[in-house]
C-alpha cells in the first residue's frame, strides 16, 4: 500500500473532472490541496480548457476555495500563444477559431488576429472549441488551409466534463476542420511534450521529482504523464471510465476514485 501524497514531491493537477466540474468543487479537493500544501509539496494546475485565460483560471481556483497563484496554473491558451510566437508568428495574421479567453491570450503575446474580411491574408489557424463554432468558421478556415495549409490545435479533447455530462470539445470541431481541408492539426496541449516540459520546468530544480500528474482522461493526462517519463494517476471524477482502463494499452500507475484519495493509502 502507498500513500501518494507522501511519496511524491511534485503534484501536476488537470482541473475540468480532477479538482472541479462546472462551478462545483469536488468533494475532498481543498482539503487535499490544503494538506499537499502543509507538506510543501510543489503544485502546478494545468488545463486543456481554451475558454479562459490563465487568470480566469486562477480566479475561479480562488473563488471556489482553493488557493493558487498564477505562477502555478498553466493554460493551454498561454501556452498556445508562447509556442506561436516561438515558431515565429508574432505580428503575423492567423485566424482563430476559439474563445475570447483564447483570444486575449493571443493577443497579450502579440499574436495579429485577423478579421474574416481579411481571412486570406491569414498566415495559420487556431483552432479550439467555443460555443459559436459555425459553418461559416469552418468554411473560412478550409479557405485559408488551401492557400498556407497550417493548422493548430489547442487540444485534441473530445469531450468535456461538466455537471449536465459530455460536451463537445476542442477535438470534436479539430475534426470537422481537418476532415473539410485534409490538414492535420499540429497540437500544442497535453499531451504534447512541449506544454509538459513547460510544466515541469517550472518546478524547484531541487525538488522537482518525483512528480506525478493526476488527471481523469487517458488520452490525454496519462499519456502526457507517460510521454514525459513521470507517474500517473487517473481519477474516476471526469472521462474516463474503469471499463477505458480495461481496453486501453495506456495504463496509469494508479487509479483513485477522487483527488481525496491522495492522502489514503493505495494499492
Amino acid at each position: 500500500m502507498t500513500c501518494i501524497a507522501h511519496n511524491y514531491k511534485s503534484f501536476l493537477f488537470d482541473l475540468d473532472g480532477v479538482i472541479y466540474l462546472g462551478d462545483s468543487v469536488i468533494p475532498g479537493t481543498k482539503e487535499t490541496i490544503e494538506y499537499l500544501r502543509t507538506l510543501n509539496k510543489n503544485i502546478r494546475f494545468l488545463t486543456n480548457n481554451p475558454l479562459g485565460t490563465t487568470l480566469d483560471f486562477v480566479k475561479k481556483l480562488n473563488n471556489l476555495g482553493i488557493v493558487a497563484f498564477d505562477s502555478e496554473v498553466f493554460s493551454v491558451g498561454k501556452a498556445t500563444a508562447s509556442f506561436l510566437v516561438s515558431e515565429g508568428f508574432q505580428d503575423k495574421p492567423v485566424y482563430v477559431i476559439g474563445s475570447e479567453g483564447l483570444k486575449s491570450e493571443l493577443r497579450a503575446q502579440g499574436i495579429c488576429i485577423v478579421a474574416e474580411l481579411n481571412h486570406l491574408d491569414a498566415t495559420a489557424v487556431v483552432a479550439s472549441v467555443h460555443y459559436d463554432f459555425s459553418y461559416h468558421e469552418l468554411m473560412i478556415a478550409t479557405q485559408i488551409l488551401d492557400q498556407c495549409g497550417v493548422l493548430y490545435g489547442t487540444n485534441r479533447d473530445a469531450v468535456r466534463p461538466t455537471v449536465n455530462g459530455k460536451m463537445p470539445g476542442s477535438g470534436s470541431i479539430l475534426a470537422a476542420i481537418e476532415t473539410a481541408s485534409g490538414i492535420e492539426a499540429q497540437i500544442i496541449g497535453k499531451p504534447a511534450l512541449p506544454f509538459m516540459h513547460a510544466v515541469i520546468r517550472s518546478l524547484p530544480a531541487s525538488s522537482s521529482t518525483p512528480v506525478i500528474i493526476i488527471g481523469d482522461r487517458l488520452d490525454t493526462d496519462i499519456q502526457a504523464g507517460v510521454s514525459a517519463q513521470i507517474d500517473t494517476a487517473l481519477v474516476l471524477t471526469g472521462i474516463s471510465t474503469l471499463n477505458d482502463v480495461k481496453v486501453s494499452n495506456l495504463q496509469p500507475d494508479f487509479i483513485i476514485p477522487s483527488i481525496a484519495s491522495l492522502t489514503h493509502s493505495v494499492p
